[in-house]
């Protein structure tokens, strides 16, 4: 997985390994990157959103909440809910963004 920062953090872009089945937000902390988390509530507050540049069949899809969450940017997914699919190719790319905005 590669993933981007914004260029605002001024920090160079990061290949990590992603492990089948396990939720993107645990991988990405796992690796040392930073994601915000929704309240003690659990109630999603799309702090946690990435850009899927590349690779969004290596996620399983969206359920139901996350889809009405997210309907306006169909390339985002949130972290806290994506989960990386079993029967992913080894060779396969998944490339996000995190933090992203409606310019990049």
């Amino acid at each position: 997985c590669k993933v981007m920062f914004p260029p605002e953090d001024k920090r160079p872009d990061e290949v990590m390994r992603l492990r089948r089945g396990n939720q993107l937000r645990a991988e990405l902390l796992k690796n040392r990157i930073e994601m915000p988390f929704c309240g003690e509530d659990m109630q999603c507050c799309k702090n946690c959103v990435v850009l899927v540049r590349k690779g969004m069949a290596l996620l399983k899809p969206q359920d139901v909440g996350e889809r009405q969450m997210l309907k306006k940017e169909p390339y985002w997914r949130l972290t806290c809910r994506a989960n990386i699919r079993w029967d992913l190719d080894e060779d396969a790319e998944l490339v996000i963004r995190v933090r992203p905005d409606l310019t990049n």
